[in-house]
Parts: structure tokens; C-alpha cells; sequence
């Protein structure tokens, strides 16, 4: 049978449209899954946030303690404690 070759441009797109119709579940499913791990991503980065944020306060408290301290070498050893650096 023949077929103009216009028509066999039609069918092409059409076996083409469907192929992609029934990606489309799967797509849609990637997309959920994507936006899903986005979340968590930003969750995750918020509380790394708050812990970076947490220890810094933590080391400024511990600074200011370590200043109040009168003898020198405890006064060091404070601020070396506080910056994180252990004898």
C-alpha cells in the first residue's frame, strides 16, 4: 500500500506523540520525586545553618568568658578552647 509521503509525516508524529504520552506518567513521577529532594535539600541546609550559627555563638560566649579570666595562660587556654584548637 502506498502512502503519500505527507502521510508518513502524520504517522510519525503521531506514533511520536504517543511515545511521549506515555512518558509523561513517568515524568510527572521524576518531577515529584525532584521537588521532593529539593526540600530536603533546603531543610537540610537550614539546620546546617542553625548549627554553624549555634557554634559560633557558643565560641563568642566562650570568648567572652575567656576575657574575663585574670591569669594569663588560663586566659589562653580559654580562648584556644573556644576557637576550637586543643593542646
Amino acid at each position: 500500500m502506498w502512502i503519500p509521503e505527507d502521510n508518513m509525516k502524520i504517522w510519525d508524529m503521531l506514533r511520536n506523540w504517543k511515545h511521549v504520552q506515555a512518558m509523561l506518567p513517568a515524568l510527572a513521577m521524576i518531577m515529584s520525586q525532584l521537588e521532593n529532594m529539593q526540600e530536603q535539600i533546603a531543610q537540610i541546609r537550614g539546620e546546617l545553618q542553625q548549627y554553624w550559627i549555634a557554634k559560633a555563638d557558643t565560641a563568642w560566649d566562650q570568648l567572652h568568658q575567656a576575657l574575663k579570666i585574670t591569669d594569663r595562660r588560663r586566659c589562653e587556654q580559654s580562648i584556644m578552647i573556644a576557637i576550637g584548637k586543643r593542646e
